[in-house]
């Protein structure tokens, strides 16, 4: 096999089409001199020779989606804190609806908790980022917002829903805003929080059990616990499933684990636990983004 390519190598040196190219020529000279070099340094065993022609082969391949990948850390970090694809927008407006309130219709969120005794409704947002997500919560709300990455914290700060208006007041306040991962939220006490928002974000967290932990314990009794997911395919062997495969080691350089998320929440220590499947229309996305098509999407209570 190796003798085939390497031969197939020097002939295509040899094609006329190549005739000036010699800048190409050289390129391909070096590759079959490199493999020459290789082929040289197998031992004679053929049961080897093979083993590690299989073994080279796999990692070829397991290294073509860190080699064609187009997705930078910034796409990423969009995708999972800002993200305005219209499923993931739809999935938003749906599960956080009953906390949405405008001028023509104010809504009523007395089933949540309230902390203290001035009955404050506060929101603990994990990687909250910018803040995109602030136009869901109530008027007055406050919230507490966590991020692994320090530098949002300027961003959310100079989040409009924040900011003061003419007449000084604030539509959210800004409680705290807390640098940390979501398996550590040792700086928000025990059930004190009536609701915790996390979109995209336990696939940021490597023990995603402590995480969920960390969320009921920060929780009020009877608080909620609202997420979105990307999850892994159900049918094994299609595309998807390939691609998956594929890019989950570029996926996990990227701080995003693609793993099924629902299997830890459904063993948590929530009381109650209802979730939605869906699948995002990823199609506009670029290189390993194409593979966070499953989603879950919906609440735990305490």
């Amino acid at each position: 096999m190796s003798n085939l390519v390497l031969s197939g190598l020097t002939t295509i040196t040899t094609i006329h089409l190549f005739d000036g190219w010699d800048q190409i020529a050289d390129i391909l000279d070096d590759v079959r001199n490199v493999g020459c070099w290789i082929n040289s340094q197998l031992p004679d065993n053929k049961f080897i020779r093979a083993s590690m022609y299989v073994a080279g082969t796999v990692v070829l391949l397991r290294a073509i989606p860190f080699v064609l990948r187009r997705t930078s850390e910034t796409e990423m970090i969009y995708f999972h804190r800002s993200c305005n694809q219209r499923d993931i927008v739809d999935m938003k407006h749906e599960l956080l609806r009953e906390l949405t309130d405008t001028p023509e219709e104010k809504v009523d969120v007395n089933f949540l908790p309230r902390f203290g005794v001035d009955q404050k409704l506060i929101i603990l947002e994990i990687n909250a980022g910018s803040g995109t997500n602030s136009v869901y919560y109530p008027t007055g709300s406050h919230i507490i917002a966590t991020d692994s990455r320090e530098e949002e914290k300027e961003k959310i700060e100079n989040n409009f829903m924040f900011i003061e208006n003419d007449e000084g007041e604030k539509n959210l306040h800004l409680s705290a805003y807390i640098h940390t991962i979501p398996e550590e939220l040792a700086g928000v006490p025990d059930s004190s929080v009536s609701c915790v928002v996390s979109f995209h974000s336990l696939c940021n967290a490597r023990k995603k059990d402590r995480a969920l932990d960390e969320i009921h314990r920060v929780l009020m009794p009877g608080g909620r616990f609202y997420f979105i997911e990307h999850t892994t395919v159900k049918e094994r062997y299609t595309l998807l499933w390939l691609a998956q495969l594929n890019f989950r080691p570029t996926m996990f350089m990227l701080s995003c684990c693609i793993d099924t998320p629902e299997t830890y929440l459904e063993r948590s220590a929530f009381s109650k636990l209802s979730f939605k499947r869906k699948d995002a229309d990823m199609s506009r996305m670029m290189g390993p983004l194409k593979c966070l098509v499953p989603h879950i999407y919906g609440y735990a209570v305490k």
